[in-house]
């Protein structure tokens, strides 16, 4: 008999921690597991769904439709939501029975009424940001009854945010697993930079800049397109792509169009061929306020682009000899220097291949079978 693994997340938009439960799901050894994926707000009809539902692997969504949204609810609804969706959560685990529960985001919060020593569970969340930012009031105590009281084991994207876990949430156990990504997906998309560029409406004179990643505060969109604007006035041939979807989206927009830029800004929305226009990018542009890892800054080091980042990542994310990091708060015509500038070669931190996405589910399958 398989043993049933069931992944819960918030839903199944575009981002990091949703790509790496996408790609847990699409790469476990089908042969051995059964993979069951839960979105608790429901359906979005987003690339992902669809891409786990044609390959067969099953996706469940918590019907919540009779609430326009939880940010426009009164408290008393909220209240009533959380606990409507952890009974569902509860009843679906019961009804599934799985071996193990490997959660994302904020929804241990849901798994506070699952009775995990009676049910013989499994139970692992990983952690995708700082804790100081991401696991406050609610979640935080949510995700601290979970570790302490149902045996939860804290699963964590690299080495450097161990120790500030185990001080968050004063834990002793936190297992390190790479946020993998298919390696050879991207070698191979280089061998066909000219064929995508041109597919994109690029000249071979056009400087591409690039970005990808959610329209949220702290993915710095604003100051992408402020450097864009500083570039545009020394190299009238650049371009800038902000692939992506976001509840800043639209006012990033607005801005673009108040410097005139709107003819050589595409933004190309959600996209299911990510190695393909990564390879496009002359330059990937990550001017992040914050980052836990920067799945996306690997990604651009695996299709082997030039990268431009904020100090504020991680060195751990500092795969190749191909990163320029400044500060924040140096001017915009730093940042358009360096953006412009040749990348010098740097110390190379860590090997790309530690990210293969079947090197790291294999260690994750000999986690799950401990």
């Amino acid at each position: 008999m398989k043993k049933k693994i069931l992944y819960i997340l918030p839903w199944l938009n575009t981002g990091g921690a949703e790509k790496l439960v996408v790609d847990y799901a699409l790469n476990l050894d089908s042969e051995v597991y059964e993979v069951i994926v839960l979105s608790v707000f429901g359906r979005h009809h987003t690339l992902f769904e669809e891409r786990l539902e044609a390959r067969g692997i099953q996706v469940l969504y918590i019907d919540h439709r009779k609430w326009r949204g939880e940010t426009r609810l009164a408290p008393w609804m909220r209240i009533y939501q959380k606990i409507y969706i952890a009974l569902k959560v509860k009843k679906i685990v019961e009804k599934l029975k799985p071996q193990v529960i490997h959660s994302h985001l904020h929804v241990n919060q849901f798994l506070l009424g699952v009775n995990a020593k009676k049910l013989d569970l499994k139970l692992f969340h990983t952690i995708h940001s700082h804790p100081d930012i991401i696991e406050k009031g609610l979640n935080r105590r949510a995700s601290s009854w979970c570790y302490k009281k149902k045996g939860m084991v804290p699963i964590v994207l690299h080495q450097g945010m161990v120790q500030e876990v185990r001080r968050y949430f004063d834990l002793n156990r936190v297992l390190v697993v790479k946020n993998g990504i298919d390696l050879e997906v991207f070698r191979k998309a280089r061998e066909f930079r000219e064929e995508y560029r041109r597919a994109l409406g690029f000249r071979e004179e056009d400087f591409v800049i690039g970005h990808i990643g959610r329209f949220k505060a702290e993915k710095n969109h604003a100051m992408i397109v402020e450097i864009f604007h500083e570039v545009v006035k020394v190299n009238a041939r650049a371009r800038l792509i902000l692939v992506g979807e976001g509840e800043l989206k639209e006012q990033i927009e607005a801005r673009a169009k108040e410097l005139d830029l709107e003819d050589k800004v595409s933004f190309l929305g959600s996209r299911g061929d990510i190695p393909e226009v990564l390879v496009t990018f002359d330059v990937f542009l990550f001017p992040s306020l914050y980052e836990a890892l920067g799945i996306a800054l690997v990604e651009a080091q695996a299709a082997g682009v030039p990268c431009v980042v904020s100090r504020a990542i991680p060195r751990e994310a500092y795969l190749s000899g191909r990163i320029r990091s400044l500060p924040i708060g140096v001017s915009l015509k730093d940042w358009r220097d360096a953006v412009l500038g040749s990348i010098e070669g740097h110390e190379v931190y860590d090997s790309l291949d530690s990210y293969d996405i079947h090197q790291v589910v294999k260690q994750l399958e000999k986690i799950y079978d401990q």
